[in-house]
């Protein structure tokens, strides 16, 4: 009798120490959380390693291989690369260096098909309130506006009156036909400007 107890006891304290174990084992593991999504910034940084407005600088650089890669910098982002705690448009950014000696200009065109295409507004105002088409009157070129009004540009946006900025009342208010009616009376000359009113005639 006392054996038996003995291996009754013995039997006991093995499966005290088995179970515990087996539904330990047996438990759900805790699920691991996915990581957490990347902003659109990080992502960009993360992709291309640069800013979006350096980005779009260096598309539009007269440098080959600088312009390629960051053109297809650009196109592995995937969306518009809107600048981090800035109002500056994308397209306009590009717009302000169009016919400037150090850019490319077939880049800058290709550049605003791409962003576009990723989802950038043709009509985003600038912090100086002006659209990338009243950009390319000021400039006058008639070869940018054109292309812009191909892409969907809005001629009868009027300019945002900013006080303080440069242009100041002589055409806020105006759409970009009246910005070069303006523009008409300080360079009564200039073929880009008759051009531009032409393109913008009422009625055109």
């Amino acid at each position: 009798m006392r054996k038996f107890f003995l291996f009754v006891g013995l039997l006991v304290i093995l499966i005290l120490m088995v179970v515990p174990g087996r539904i330990r084992s047996g438990a759900p593991t805790p699920s691991v959380s996915p990581p957490v999504p990347q902003t659109e910034t990080q992502a960009e940084l993360r992709t291309t390693g640069q800013p979006a407005d350096q980005l779009i600088a260096a598309a539009t650089s007269a440098d080959v291989a600088t312009a390629s890669n960051a053109y297809r910098d650009l196109e592995r982002i995937g969306y518009c690369p809107y600048l981090a705690d800035s109002p500056e448009s994308p397209v306009g950014m590009l717009t302000a260096v169009y016919g400037d000696p150090a850019s490319d200009t077939a880049r800058v065109r290709d550049a605003i098909v791409l962003l576009v295409k990723q989802g950038c507004d043709i009509n985003q105002y600038s912090a100086a309130g002006l659209t990338p088409l009243h950009n390319a009157v000021l400039f006058r070129q008639p070869e940018l506006l054109r292309f812009l009004l191909e892409q969907g540009a809005d001629p009868k946006l009027r300019v945002i009156p900013i006080p303080g900025k440069p242009q100041g009342h002589r055409i806020a208010h105006h759409d970009a036909y009246g910005i070069a009616l303006v523009l008409r009376k300080q360079f009564p000359d200039d073929a880009g400007l008759k051009e531009i009113l032409e393109l913008l005639q009422p009625g055109a």
